[in-house]
């Protein structure tokens, strides 16, 4: 399988490029997740980002760990939106003839390998098109799609996740509910990067 990392957003909510923000001893915000990634049995990571982006928010040991187990993919159009971005990281999935992807995203700092885990060895039957996290029977990223909803992931564009394709109905596919609230945290603005410093302890 593989795992597009969404790293490309523009961060206008925060102010400033939240991914290169602390977050807990050496990690940030963006790399804290992609950290808990690697530690998975993952085949392969398409890291996808802006072109304006300086990769601060990932250190030198981590690079490191993503050579060979993955690549960082500039997206020429990721100011027009995550859709972009999103269909950016399935282009490169394609093309590395990948039967099932995972989307996840930069700005979930608390996410697990545990959680990784069930959802990457979670079966999928030849009727799901997507095995999705949730919490509270809401749908969170992570999510898994298989190879016959690339299409369908190529059409998104703006400023749309993957979320949006299950919210129409198209698709059929199942949710794996996890109680542990924070690992679907994301950090949008200083009030959440506020709460994610009052909790990380």
């Amino acid at each position: 399988m593989i795992a597009i990392y969404l790293a490309a957003g523009k961060s206008r909510r925060m102010g400033i490029k939240k991914l290169s923000l602390p977050f807990i001893e050496d990690k940030t915000i963006g790399s804290s997740g992609l950290y808990a990634l690697l530690q998975t049995e993952i085949d392969y990571i398409f890291v996808i980002v802006q072109q304006a982006d300086d990769l601060l928010w990932m250190d030198a040991a981590l690079k490191k760990e993503l050579k060979g187990r993955g690549e960082i993919i500039i997206c020429p159009d990721s100011e027009k939106g995550q859709g972009f971005s999103l269909r950016c990281g399935v282009l490169q999935a394609i093309n590395k003839q990948a039967e099932k992807i995972m989307i996840c995203l930069a700005d979930q700092p608390f996410m697990t390998v545990e959680i990784l885990t069930v959802l990457m060895t979670e079966n999928m039957t030849q009727t799901d098109d997507y095995i999705a996290c949730s919490h509270k029977t809401i749908i969170q990223p992570p999510i898994m799609f298989s190879k016959k909803c690339f299409s369908a992931l190529l059409q998104m564009d703006g400023d749309y996740g993957a979320k949006k394709i299950i919210a129409n109905g198209s698709l059929k596919g199942k949710k794996l509910e996890f109680s542990d609230k924070l690992a679907f945290m994301d950090i949008d603005t200083p009030a959440d990067y506020q709460q994610l410093l009052s909790l990380r302890n």
